[in-house]
């Protein structure tokens, strides 16, 4: 299997990654990008960003607002610069948490950049974000 993401230690034959960052990890014909919890204002910021390799990627993107303050946030999916996905969510004002619903399919060609971006629209006020993109990945 040949690995897909950029460089760094998670992308190393061998290595077993842990922990969040950037970028695509992998763990034999799997991989995964986890944020971790970001403190997001009213500036687009990116949460998750790598290149693909020459395999291709099935898997899905998720993004989750970690707080219940009811502020309303952007989020966008890119893939090779163009916006593919994007929604708004809201936190929730109340003291239920949100059911996640922002779980969004994808298939990732061989050689794309991929970029997950998150955006307070409310006001500037920083809220704790998080993203992750798991999923499998294909010898092209």
């Amino acid at each position: 299997m040949a690995l897909v993401g950029g460089g760094g230690a998670g992308n190393v034959a061998g290595s077993n990654p842990v922990g969040s960052g950037e970028g695509l990890n992998y763990i034999g014909d799997h991989a995964y990008g986890y944020s971790g919890v970001l403190d997001i204002g009213n500036t687009e910021t990116s949460m998750l960003e790598f290149g693909t390799g020459s395999s291709y990627f099935v898997g899905t993107v998720q993004f989750n607002y970690a707080e219940l303050n009811g502020y309303h946030f952007r989020y966008r999916f890119y893939l090779n610069g163009e916006i593919m996905q994007a929604l708004v969510e809201s936190g929730g004002s109340g003291n239920e948490p949100q059911v996640p619903n922002s779980i969004i399919p994808i298939i990732l060609p061989p050689f794309s950049q991929v970029k997950c971006t998150a955006e307070n629209l409310t006001d500037g006020t920083l809220q704790e974000q998080v993203c992750s993109i798991v999923g499998r990945v294909y010898n092209a």
